[in-house]
């Protein structure tokens, strides 16, 4: 769906700006949000990091818009890094880093300052069937990432109607109820980060029959 993307660097004075063909997407760093990024990579990897920007696509969830943009290593010629942004806004979401010689994925939900360590991503699925997470290369592919899919977050629910809780209604010190109460089923959900699944999480949700 997207078009081979050609970037370049420039002086902190300049902005740095990715230039595309016409299915490509265009995405612009200001020196401050450039500064910006290069604190959160040398914050990220734990050392002062040199790199370059490399391609940018645009995925859809819904309603939102994501601009993905690869992170190549200075002396290396593939991305190993990815930033994940807002594309109306241009904040920045989510970093990530597919280390495909120890095959760990470490991610890292900006706003929240949340991260997450994946290993053996080479035993899932989605690793071989993407060219190793090449994050930018499945974007508009079939089926890694659906248009109207999870990026991030938990996707594919099943619940187990066997398995529930009954949680009672709560009330206040003069009765008045505070919580109406649930029945939750027991959940299996799979976990997408970036467009892949990496695991899976049992959780619990209201049972759908207790609607």
């Amino acid at each position: 769906m997207f078009g081979v993307t050609v970037f370049w660097a420039c002086s902190d004075e300049r902005s740095i700006t990715s230039q595309s063909d016409t299915k490509a997407n265009l995405r612009t760093f200001s020196s401050e949000e450039f500064g910006e990024l290069r604190a959160i990579v040398d914050v990220f990897y734990e050392e002062e990091v040199t790199f370059d920007i490399g391609r940018t696509a645009t995925v859809s969830e819904e309603d939102a818009h994501y601009d993905c943009t690869e992170i190549i290593f200075a002396g290396h010629e593939r991305a190993r890094g990815y930033l994940v942004s807002d594309h109306e806004t241009g904040e920045f979401l989510y970093l990530a880093d597919v280390d495909r010689t120890n095959y760990v994925l470490k991610t890292l939900d900006i706003a929240n300052a949340e991260r997450e360590t994946i290993r053996d991503i080479n035993l899932l699925p989605d690793y071989g069937a993407s060219d190793g997470f090449d994050i930018i290369g499945v974007i508009g592919t079939e089926p890694i990432v659906q248009p109207n899919g999870w990026f991030w977050g938990k996707w594919n629910c099943e619940q187990d109607p066997n398995n529930f809780i009954i949680i009672p209604p709560t009330y206040d010190s003069e009765g008045m109820m505070t919580h109406p109460g649930d029945i939750q089923c027991s959940s299996t959900c799979e976990i997408r980060r970036f467009g892949f699944t990496v695991g899976t999480e049992e959780t619990w949700s209201t049972c759908s029959w207790a609607y």
